[in-house]
């Protein structure tokens, strides 16, 4: 059996994520194998991703939306005995090989903070969740299960961007990707009733809210590890979790950013890394005029975000 395996998901439009994510890795000397799990690429964005060395791209011919794709990808890595799932808009922060070497069975995972929980649920539960799992979603998970726990399990609600798992914990991407279409299910006959399990895309059921019913109520033993990734500000993993993503334009959270995006298209450079990827926003020479143009570019984005809703 190889260790341990890196693996992301992507489609087009987030295969420049993927590329900035090989930068970061082999800039930082992370040189573990990493499989690519990709829907559709283009033969430029393989290519690129096919020059760093042990990155291996699987085609995943399947229609799911991108975010139902992460079991499927993971168990592409079954010949090894841990796995780090990556977002595809995640990327290294410094050299992270202290905190991704496991030697046990390992279900390694982020909790959100008691102020992380609220901003994770509809504002009508805020006043229940920052300080336990809110009812409704109790009630709900619990609903999922033939013989569930009598008290649910977790009191935050876990992250989905980036996770470590052992072979040994695979039965749990199982329960997750069984407990995902139920959910599903469910909605399609009482769309009402389950709204709030939406993804916050609006389009799909929320595959974190499903991993989170397993962490909740399941009857069989899930013991999760602190999340080691997210310690140490010179070596982490950093993820832009917001929209728009850099690659259309910076959202204003993630401008401290600029400077490091602009140094791994320096480095890309000059190890000749050849791609399609680099555009004028990634110049750190010109943050003067990408700062206001961040916050002119978000302030579009959110107006035409609620003028789609109000169109649904």
């Amino acid at each position: 059996m190889k260790n341990h395996c890196l693996v992301t998901v992507c489609n087009e439009k987030y295969a420049v994520g993927v590329f900035i994510l090989l930068l970061s890795l082999r800039k930082n000397n992370i040189t573990n194998d990493v499989i690519v799990y990709g829907n559709k690429l283009s033969k430029s964005s393989v290519n690129s991703f096919l020059q760093f060395e042990g990155v291996k791209i699987i085609e995943n011919s399947s229609d799911k939306p991108v975010n139902l794709s992460k079991v499927e990808a993971i168990k592409q890595a079954s010949d090894y005995d841990f796995v780090t799932y990556l977002d595809a808009d995640c990327f290294s922060i410094g050299d992270i090989n202290k905190h991704i070497k496991e030697v046990e069975p390992v279900f390694r995972i982020r909790f959100r903070s008691a102020n992380e929980n609220v901003l994770r649920f509809h504002s009508k539960f805020s006043d229940e969740s920052s300080k336990k799992i809110p009812q409704y979603f109790q009630d709900m998970w619990k609903g999922l299960f033939d013989d569930p726990s009598d008290e649910c399990q977790i009191q935050s609600t876990c992250v989905t961007n980036c996770f470590t798992v052992s072979k040994e914990y695979f039965w749990v991407l199982d329960k997750w990707e069984q407990t995902y279409y139920k959910i599903h299910e469910n909605f399609i006959k009482k769309p009402n009733d389950y709204k709030y399990m939406m993804h916050t895309n609006g389009v799909s059921i929320s595959d974190e809210l499903a991993l989170n019913a397993v962490l909740a109520y399941t009857n069989e033993k899930i013991t999760t590890s602190n999340y080691k990734l997210n310690l140490e500000p010179n070596s982490h993993i950093a993820h832009f979790g917001c929209n728009p993503k850099p690659w259309h334009f910076w959202h204003p959270k993630d401008l401290r950013y600029v400077n490091y995006i602009s140094d791994l298209f320096s480095y890309a450079k000059k190890e000749q890394i050849c791609h399609n990827f680099l555009k004028w926003q990634y110049h750190k020479g010109l943050k003067f005029l990408i700062t206001p143009v961040s916050y002119l570019y978000y302030a579009f984005f959110r107006f035409k975000r609620a003028y789609t809703k109000i169109l649904r």
